[in-house]
């Protein structure tokens, strides 16, 4: 029987002179109210500057893990960590739990099955590469059957033999999709252009520390992967992906937009986005200790520091730092040090194309910067709706209730 589901969310943003801006949040469920009610009335928010950075703040399984070691579960208890703290990693945090018998933020961790936090992972690992299996038995069917497609996307074949308007001036703007299929920017063997298969074209230029971790690292995928029980790859377990791998692994649609001071891109997979300041600061000088500088604290982030510029009418340029080092770049495994720089190039080719190039250059890692993907996009209906992909834990455990538990043999209770 389908649930039927009643929550309707009214809010309402109320500008009340330049610098203000009141919202209000109403709920009206009748299943579970009767009647409307007001969740949040009249709060007020103030204009900030344009050029001020919002920070990151992360529910990740790798800071409550910390916690849980080295605090434990106490009821209540105020923490704060110094942001360039090497045992923590660097994480800026100060936060106050009160929750009495249970870990603070428990729920932002992989569900805990009773054979422990490994085996969740394994499940998870084994339901990605079935669904990728789907993807690469189905495509070859797709040919003679109907294709597989984001709804209400076009893709290049949609359109063959099309005259191709020419490309505006210094924009990029819009909603774009891999231009070649859904499943074009999918790259479960690693970087698109240097996967990890064994040839010895597409092997890297490791520096002796890089292949030491690189061999460190237990991926599901590529010439070096392990049973999914071995794994040790942190993005199963719900930990930000952050960036480049959100490229690097399961590339879907985007939307970029574009202001005076920056470009922001949106990405469907785990629904994240990253800021692209084009106001003219510069990068980090100090990638260990990396910030915009007072008051922003220094600290290193899944998504890194970002600055763009055109190089010319159609082609705009971004440059990276200040990583997180305990992300991977890809599937396969491939490392990356707190010295990890990236950098981007959007070209736009023509009114429905944008081609995304993406170099990796980590000089503790690799002995020379290499390109990891190119990719033709094209652009979407503005009203295109973008889908949610979530990495959630409440969704693997039904997952693992429904099919995991019953194929390994574990009876519910």
């Amino acid at each position: 029987m389908k649930k039927e589901r009643l929550l309707h969310v009214i809010e309402e943003f109320h500008r009340v002179n330049h610098d203000r801006l009141e919202l209000t949040v109403t709920i009206d469920d009748p299943k579970m109210y009767t009647k409307p009610w007001i969740a949040m009335n009249k709060f007020p928010m103030k204009l900030e500057d344009p050029h001020r950075d919002i920070m990151e703040m992360y529910c990740s399984p790798f800071e409550l893990e910390r916690y849980n070691n080295v605090i434990g579960n106490p009821a209540s208890v105020k923490i704060a960590m110094h942001p360039n703290d090497r045992l923590g990693r660097r994480r800026t945090m100060s936060a106050k739990y009160e929750q009495p018998g249970g870990s603070p933020g428990e729920n932002c961790f992989w569900p805990q099955s009773r054979t422990g936090r490994k085996l969740a992972m394994t499940r998870s690992l084994v339901a990605s590469a079935v669904a990728l299996a789907l993807v690469s038995v189905l495509s070859p069917l797709a040919r003679t059957q109907e294709v597989p497609r984001q709804p209400g996307a076009v893709y290049d074949f949609d359109r063959k033999g099309e005259n191709l308007a020419p490309a505006p001036k210094r924009d990029l703007t819009g909603v774009w999709e891999p231009a070649g299929g859904p499943s074009a920017g999918v790259q479960a063997t690693g970087a698109g252009q240097m996967p990890s298969d064994g040839k010895p074209e597409h092997e890297l230029p490791f520096t002796p520390l890089g292949r030491e971790t690189f061999m460190a690292h237990k991926p599901t995928f590529g010439v070096t992967q392990v049973p999914s029980a071995l794994t040790n790859d942190p993005m199963p377990g719900c930990n930000p992906q952050g960036f480049p791998r959100v490229v690097l692994h399961n590339f879907r649609t985007s939307r970029i937009i574009q202001t005076p001071d920056n470009v922001v891109i949106l990405y469907e997979f785990n629904k994240k986005w990253r800021v692209i300041w084009t106001d003219g600061r510069q990068l980090p000088k100090d990638t260990e200790a990396p910030t915009w500088g007072q008051p922003d604290p220094p600290e290193s982030r899944w998504w890194g520091y970002s600055v763009g510029k055109w190089v010319d009418d159609y082609t705009f340029v971004a440059e990276s730092n200040g990583f997180d080092d305990r992300t991977w770049l890809d599937n396969a495994g491939r490392p990356h040090s707190d010295a990890l720089h990236v950098i981007e190039q959007y070209h736009r080719s023509d009114r429905d194309h944008l081609e995304m190039t993406i170099t990796v250059d980590d000089p503790k890692m690799y002995t020379k910067p290499w390109v990891a993907v190119k990719l033709r996009l094209r652009l979407q209906a503005p009203t295109f709706d973008i889908r949610e992909m979530e990495c959630a834990p409440i969704e693997t455990d039904e997952y693992n209730k429904e099919f995991a538990d019953p194929a390994a043999g574990i009876d519910a209770k």
